[in-house]
Parts: structure tokens; sequence; C-alpha cells
């Protein structure tokens, strides 16, 4: 399953696409009843939130005041590794109050640390997530991670859509029609009607211009 997760992550072309994925999928890798994936800045406040299976009036009291007085992500922050409900110790969480008695979360890492978490949740009495679904939890974050950062570093240029920016990034990679071909699993004449539909939208007629067009500041 983690490898069917990193072909979808590989196919994102923006941060939201990323945690969108992400959590779309985590309960995949990892048995749970709700996921929810946050970015956040300097100060740990969350700057993007994408959510699954969990109450808006949930998320809405976690980020109002779970996040500032958080003692999972205090120690997620400081051990920089998977932590559970057993290292929150005796201090309730938010989580808990509303009947999610287990709780996993796992950091995202940038250049200068952690940048954001995944966090999965089951409800009370369900059973805890044991060691491997950690393992499993933490390499999904460590796939999100690299995706996240080269979504960070690729230009999105407006009015294309994913799939037409990914053949625009194989163009300037120097890849001929069959190859392009070859890693989409699609037919030549496929991939020639997409190239036309691209150099329309960017008023380009050859591969070459479409290439400088991306690039271009204007």
């Amino acid at each position: 399953m983690l490898g069917i997760i990193a072909t979808r992550l590989a196919d994102a072309r923006t941060l939201d696409d990323a945690l969108e994925t992400t959590v779309s999928l985590a309960s995949r890798a990892v048995a749970s009843r709700g996921q929810a994936a946050y970015l956040l800045d300097g100060d740990l406040q969350p700057t993007r939130t994408v959510a699954r299976d969990l109450p808006e009036r949930f998320l809405g009291e976690y980020e109002r005041f779970g996040r500032a007085d958080d003692p999972l992500m205090d120690q997620l922050v400081r051990r920089r590794t998977a932590v559970t409900e057993r290292d929150s110790g005796a201090e309730p969480t938010v989580c808990s109050r509303w009947g999610m008695g287990r709780i996993l979360i796992v950091p995202f890492f940038g250049a200068h640390g952690v940048t954001g978490s995944l966090n999965l949740v089951r409800p009370e009495g369900s059973p805890a997530f044991t060691a491997q679904d950690q393992l499993n939890a933490l390499a999904l974050a460590a796939q999100t991670s690299v995706a996240l950062a080269r979504c960070e570093r690729t230009p999105v240029v407006a009015g294309l859509t994913a799939r037409e920016q990914e053949l625009l990034r194989l163009l300037g990679e120097g890849l001929r029609n069959r190859e392009i071909a070859s890693l989409r699993g699609v037919s030549e004449h496929a991939v020639h009607q997409a190239l036309k539909r691209l150099y329309r939208k960017l008023g380009v007629r050859s591969r070459a211009a479409a290439v400088a067009a991306a690039a271009s500041p204007d």
C-alpha cells in the first residue's frame, strides 16, 4: 500500500494536493477512524489543515484550544518521532474529550526541522496503535515530506492541470513522446493530442517554446 501512496504523492503538484493525498489514503497504511494533516509555521501554528472523517466542531475546538497547549505536539517536536496518547501522561487532550482515546501523531520534516504532522485517531476502547502502525505512519510521513518539499520548489503554471504540469516537466527533462507514453501507460497518439492542447494553452508551437514559456517569470 505504501508503494501505491508513493505513486499518488509523486503526482501531487501543490502542497494541498500532497496533504489531500496523504489524508485520503492514510487509513489504508494505518487503520484509523479519523485523519488530519497539518502544516505548521515557525511558532507551530497551523497554516494548512486537511482532515477526513473528523467532525467540524472537533476540528474547530482543536484549532482554537488544542494546538496552543498540546502535550503530544510538544513531545513530537522535542522527540522528532512518532508519539501516541501514552506520551501525554495524565494530561487530557481535545481528542480524548471527543471519545478519540487512541492517538498517533507523526512528523513531517523540512529543511528546518518539523514542519507539520499527520494525526491519526481511533475511538476510546479500540486497540492501541502498534509499533508496526508507528513504522508505517512514519514511512508515509517521510514520503509526504518529500512531496511537500518538491511542491514548494515547483512553479505552478496558471491555467494548467496537474497532468499538464507533469507533461511540461517531462518535456523539460527532454523526454520524447514514446518515453512519455511509456511512463504514463498511454499511446503515443494520446501524448501527441495532450501536447497539442498544452501548446494551445501556452500559445506556443514547439516543445522548446513550451518549456521556455513555463520558465519565463512573466
